[in-house]
């Protein structure tokens, strides 16, 4: 099911950013501060880094779920351990979704921005992505850690 939000958060950025395409301005914000506000523009066509990203997230996670290996912890773990390599597979299937989704976030802001919507992406977004990351990689090293 979480690979199914993750095609799908990919697909919905790829048309999104298809659909808007043609409203979007030859400029457009591609960095914000901490407050939000934009800082940095770029031409139109940089609106594609975040699903071109996406995708390549996706990819490396995907690879990393196959080879457990190559998932870096701050602790040694037997990863030849059924339990531990389920755990390893679920913590790189749940991230893919929650950075997919993230940039996603990012994706559908930045047009907005960019289409004059939205002034900027708010003081609130920070906190809430470090939030959408933090809490699933805390929870699976937490579990690790307890094996």
């Amino acid at each position: 099911m979480l690979e199914g939000y993750t095609l799908a958060a990919i697909l919905v950025m790829v048309t999104l950013t298809l659909v808007h395409w043609r409203a979007l301005p030859a400029t457009i914000p591609i960095h914000f501060g901490i407050s939000g506000k934009p800082d940095g523009w770029g031409g139109k066509e940089s609106i594609w880094v975040l699903p071109l990203l996406a995708v390549i997230v996706n990819v490396a996670l995907s690879i990393s779920s196959v080879f457990p290996a190559m998932q870096n912890l701050p602790f040694a773990v037997d990863r030849s351990r059924p339990e531990v390599q389920q755990l390893l597979l679920q913590m790189a299937t749940t991230m893919k979704v929650a950075v997919v989704m993230v940039l996603a976030i990012l994706n559908w802001l930045m047009i907005e921005v960019a289409r004059g919507r939205l002034p900027g992406l708010g003081p609130f977004l920070l906190p809430v992505i470090l939030a959408m990351i933090l809490i699933p990689v805390s929870f699976y090293l937490v579990k690790l850690r307890q094996i």
